[in-house]
């Protein structure tokens, strides 16, 4: 069994995951977390910039399933 981390410990605090999640392993419950705040960022720049709107209107409204979707987002530079 592995010990818990004082980084492992602050991650959980800070994300409010728990230290057991529904059936689910703290890394499956920590990548559906980035996932989610990734979905929300590109959401809310979409929404919210001039710039986004221009250069982000074909992706779906939750465009990311997976975090290796993220290679499909085009760069911005």
């Amino acid at each position: 069994m592995m010990s818990i981390t004082p980084l492992d410990a602050w991650i959980r605090k800070k994300t409010q995951i728990g230290f057991k999640p529904a059936g689910k392993s703290f890394i499956h419950a920590l990548k559906e977390y980035q996932l989610r705040l990734a979905n929300e960022t590109i959401d809310y720049a979409r929404r919210h910039t001039s710039f986004y709107r221009k250069h982000l209107p074909s992706l779906p409204t939750i465009p990311l399933t997976d975090l290796s979707d993220m290679s499909r987002l085009p760069f911005t530079r």
